[in-house]
């Protein structure tokens, strides 16, 4: 068996059968385009048109926060006397609490069923949570299923603007959902909360 060194292999370009380059009109301009660079380029056009197709690259409009899939409205009807602490009202003050809203973790890890500062939907270690139909602020023409209130001079916002989004919780080990209320923030001196 025939062996062959490295250092006696041949440098490209030094074969004297070695094809000229082809002359451009955009040569000038650009230098010259080898077929090496031209499939290169090729390869990652066809591959961002395909990702793009199959719809891995979501547009500058989804990118963004997305409405969710409930109503919102500006306010619930006659204003109760809500305060700082307690924002939102329609159910014992123990049901109605920012903790029942989605985190940013959450929603990252399931933004088909999660948005951020909205009633959470899933299981945690707690027990299970899901949305409710617009029961507890009934508005003219469909329920709501969420309002905001807005408070002014709270927790460092003037004003801070709740979101107050019903849902429901089966605690592990109930049988029965009880009804609960997200307190979500929605906007501080009107900048929407984001993650």
């Amino acid at each position: 068996m025939q062996h062959i060194r490295f250092s006696e292999l041949p440098i490209a370009g030094e074969s004297a059968g070695q094809r000229s380059e082809l002359v451009s009109p955009f040569g000038d301009l650009y230098g010259p385009v080898r077929r090496r660079s031209f499939l290169q380029g090729a390869l990652a056009l066809g591959t961002v048109a395909g990702f793009a197709a199959m719809g891995l690259f979501r547009n500058v409009r989804e990118a963004r926060a997305s409405n969710p899939p409930w109503t919102s409205f500006a306010n619930c009807g006659a204003s109760p006397n809500t305060t700082c602490a307690e924002p939102c009202y329609g159910f014992d003050p123990a049901y109605m609490a920012n903790f029942l809203c989605s985190t940013c973790a959450e929603a990252q890890a399931s933004p088909s069923t999660r948005v951020y500062q909205w009633h959470f939907q899933g299981v945690r270690a707690d027990g299970e949570y899901r949305d409710l139909e617009g029961t507890i602020c009934p508005g003219p023409g469909a329920n709501r299923d969420a309002w905001h209130w807005s408070e002014s001079n709270c927790e460092g916002c003037s004003p801070l603007k709740w979101r107050c989004h019903d849902g429901q919780k089966k605690p592990n080990g109930s049988a029965t959902w009880t009804s609960t209320i997200c307190q979500g923030y929605a906007e501080c001196d009107g900048v929407p909360y984001t993650c």
